[in-house]
């Protein structure tokens, strides 16, 4: 089984990097971005498992528009939303999310919600963090 790929978009350099390292620690493969135009580039070499973009300081409205028009072979298998907006909360996830995760996040509860909702997708159950 391949290694899933990752790639996390977010300005904030500390949360990038602990997410990052969790992730590469947990068996996937990692790409980071901080803007937008890096996010679109490392999604390129697909095939993505997951997108992880933060909603407004990577402009990630703009990044779930952009990767909803590309062609569905090229989008990742599941995208996710970080928000530190607390009134996010009540509302729906935001088009073209598959999950939304209120910052600050736990790097192990995110894991965890990402491999189960990938594993329910394949008929499968999550083992030890991977899909």
């Amino acid at each position: 089984m391949m290694e899933p790929v990752i790639v996390i978009c977010d300005d904030e350099v500390d949360l990038l990097s602990e997410l990052a390292e969790w992730f590469e620690c947990n068996g996937w493969t990692v790409r980071t971005a901080r803007t937008v135009g890096e996010a679109l580039a490392q999604l390129c070499p697909g095939p993505i498992t997951c997108l992880i973009t933060d909603r407004w300081t990577a402009n990630g409205d703009d990044l779930l528009r952009r990767v909803d028009a590309m062609p569905a072979s090229r989008r990742p298998g599941l995208v996710a939303m970080m928000t530190g907006d607390i009134e996010v909360e009540v509302r729906p996830c935001p088009p073209g999310a598959d999950l939304f995760f209120l910052k600050p996040v736990d790097p192990g509860s995110m894991l965890e919600a990402i491999s189960a909702r990938l594993a329910a997708r394949r008929g499968a159950s999550p083992s030890g963090g991977h899909w």
